[in-house]
């Protein structure tokens, strides 16, 4: 019996054996070459490898060169990929065809929403809404609120500077109209002579066509305009340089709503609490109209004055990286210092969702706001579309 049960036992294990062969065999095929190893290494490594490695991003400057948002942009696009995983290079294109909205229709119908085409735009824009600007809406193929805001600077409040000849035909109608060198009369700081033609009885005219600001500052200087309006420090610096004086302010906010300058600029008259007098002193039908139109066009630059953005459609983790590293570029040192040396020395950033809640803000505004600025376009000359 226990030799019977001996020899079951030895069949069994020898089966077991042989079932056994093809299962050793197998994790034997199955051990990776060296080879294997290595490609599977790269693979891994191609895997963790950032997604801006060896990429070029494409910083898109919807201004001619030399003005305030080109400046911005390319301040941006030199310090920005230091901070981006994978240390992408950078490229700097202008497109200042129609006060940037020839690069905003760009934006929204050709860039592609990798990340890797990035636009530096300026308040003015976001006023482009065909009913305020007079503009045919044929023109305008964007929606701001579709973009994916990255960041936004605040250079603080626009300065005035005006050939000093001029000065006395700002308030004397029987000598020749203060020229005043535009792109088209729509930015922020030609409120401050809308307004002024309006409530100060100030003897202005808009010469409009200039591509960019670098271009009316040229004209200034050889004295084909008496008038330029910046918050950029060396543009300021270099007209008055060149022989022209600081005029006007527009002034900022406290929370409190009190007016205050610039630091730089602490002597330079304040203009947004004399039109809010005058204002109120006029015989105009709605006071708060007026009012609340001028504060429309000049104050939503505390969010969103110069502005980076992705294209709409940009993958939230892409948006994120760029977010991220604008918010590690902005503690560099040398980054700010020429920032507040070149820009502006009171210049403050907003990131991500709170700008995207500013630019629906300022696209919201109601279009009693709008049609009163279309109003006081045509009043100061300045052409719109019916």
């Amino acid at each position: 019996m226990m030799k019977k049960f001996a020899t079951i036992l030895l069949v069994f294990l020898m089966v077991m054996a042989l079932a056994a062969l093809p299962l050793v065999a197998g994790c034997a095929e199955e051990v990776p070459t060296e080879q294997e190893e290595e490609e599977e290494e790269e693979e891994e490594e191609e895997e963790e490898e950032p997604y801006y490695q060896g990429k070029t991003i494409t910083f898109i400057a919807d201004s001619s060169a030399g003005g305030g948002t080109d400046i911005s942009c390319r301040l941006w696009a030199r310090y920005l990929p230091k901070y981006i995983p994978g240390n992408p290079s950078a490229i700097v294109q202008n497109m200042p065809a129609g006060g940037g909205i020839g690069a905003n229709n760009y934006f929204a119908t050709e860039a592609t929403p990798d990340g890797l085409t990035l636009l530096v735009s300026h308040l003015d824009v976001l006023k482009a809404a065909p009913v305020q600007s007079g503009l045919d809406p044929a023109l305008i193929h964007y929606d701001v609120t579709d973009l994916r805001a990255i960041a936004s600077m605040d250079r603080g409040t626009n300065v005035v500077v005006i050939r000093p000849e001029a000065i006395p035909n700002l308030t004397d109608h029987t000598l020749p109209a203060v020229r005043i060198g535009e792109t088209s009369g729509r930015r922020t700081n030609s409120a401050f002579a809308i307004w002024g033609k309006e409530f100060l009885d100030w003897n202005v005219r808009f010469v409009i066509g200039f591509e960019g600001t670098s271009e009316i500052g040229l004209a200034l200087l050889r004295g084909e305009v008496d008038w330029f309006a910046s918050t950029g420090v060396e543009e300021l610096q270099l007209l008055i340089e060149g022989g022209a004086v600081a005029l006007i302010q527009g002034g900022m906010q406290t929370e409190e709503g009190e007016w205050y300058a610039r630091p730089d600029y602490a002597d330079t008259p304040l203009h947004s609490p004399v039109i809010k007098e005058a204002i109120y002193a006029s015989d105009v039908a709605d006071p708060d109209l007026a009012w609340d139109a001028y504060l429309a066009w000049i104050a939503p630059g505390e969010i969103v004055e110069k502005w980076l953005s992705a294209p709409a459609g940009t993958p939230d983790q892409v948006v994120e990286i760029l977010r991220d590293a604008f918010r590690e570029m902005i503690k560099d040192q040398d980054f700010l210092a020429d920032i507040h040396e070149i820009v502006s020395p009171i210049a403050a950033f907003k990131i991500g969702e709170v700008v995207e809640e500013g630019v629906r803000a300022i696209a919201a505004a109601p279009d009693e706001i709008y049609e009163y600025h279309r109003e006081l376009l045509v009043k100061a000359g300045i052409p719109v579309e019916d």
